[in-house]
């Protein structure tokens, strides 16, 4: 059993809608998260990416349990022009347990409007680069779960699932289509599921 996060942790609770989540911070790091997500309202103020990038503070303490797979930080010198820097916290992680290991991916839909500090790549981008395909086809692993904050019915599911049966396919990774994936959607507050294939499914919570 794990306990995964899927992002927007700054809302919900009344202790950071001021944009300050210091006081918030301190809880969740209680919570025994075995993966968190990136979500969009993390990314709105400089303050709040500052925060969770303080030395010892919340990207820190989670460590490889906290995902963006498709965020980075901004190396412009500011002005309209992003300049892609390092990437915001981990790209992927390894969840190990009784009888099998999972790859985690954890993906933010293609947000138009985050803060100076980040620049959010697109998805449909983020899948065709090395670090992906190396992921999938350098890790043992038995399954894999997409954190993906973005509706169900977001196209970015379908392009991560697409290059997913793509990449293993071509090399050979439970034939491609033998591999399950389960995605755990999460951003427009509606409760659903759908099949994408035999052996991958979405849900949102």
């Amino acid at each position: 059993l794990w306990l995964v996060q899927n992002g927007d942790w700054i809302d919900g609770t009344g202790l950071a809608t001021d944009g300050d989540p210091s006081a918030l911070i301190p809880l969740l790091e209680k919570i025994p998260f075995d993966v968190l997500n990136t979500g969009n309202h993390e990314l709105y103020r400089d303050s709040v990416v500052g925060e969770m990038r303080k030395p010892g503070g919340f990207l820190q303490w989670f460590g490889h349990r906290h995902l963006a797979s498709n965020v980075y930080m901004n190396d412009g010198s500011g002005g309209n022009e992003k300049k892609r820097g390092e990437p915001l916290s981990n790209r992927y992680t390894v969840l190990k347990g009784r009888r099998s290991t999972v790859l985690v991916f954890g993906f933010l839909y293609d947000m138009p409007n985050p803060c100076e500090s980040v620049l959010v790549q697109r998805v449909e981008d983020a899948v065709k680069e090395d670090w992906f395909r190396e992921a999938l086809t350098g890790i043992d692993y038995d399954a894999i779960i997409v954190m993906l904050h973005a509706g169900h019915d977001d196209p970015a599911a379908e392009a991560i699932r697409v290059e997913i049966r793509k990449i293993t396919g071509e090399a050979g990774v439970h034939d491609g289509e033998n591999l399950p994936i389960q995605f755990i959607a999460g951003h427009t507050h509606y409760r659903r599921f759908q099949r994408l294939d035999p052996l991958s499914t979405i849900v949102e919570a």
